[in-house]
């Protein structure tokens, strides 16, 4: 989305820290990333939003509604078509 991310991802149980350590790892990364290759400063908000998944079915409508935002946003016609919907599965 041109100004929002939305990730749906599982902490794996070695993972030595928390989840909003993992977040400030991730926003300084892509902060640093943005900064030396477009001048870019300052792109995230304070906060963020998380939601716990806790059911299969959970799951799949949050992954739907994730992929699905494009196609809400008319930036194409169907997910598979926006550039930056990745799915990985292990």
């Amino acid at each position: 989305m041109p100004d929002h991310i939305h990730l749906l991802f599982s902490l794996n149980e070695n993972y030595k820290h928390d989840l909003s350590t993992w977040v400030s790892s991730f926003k300084r990364y892509i902060s640093g990333q943005a900064k030396s290759k477009f001048g870019i400063s300052d792109i995230w908000h304070v906060n963020y939003y998380d939601h716990i998944v806790r059911s299969d079915e959970s799951l799949k409508n949050i992954a739907e509604y994730i992929l699905n935002n494009p196609v809400r946003k008319k930036m194409v016609t169907h997910w598979q078509d926006y550039p930056y919907s990745k799915i990985k599965i292990r």
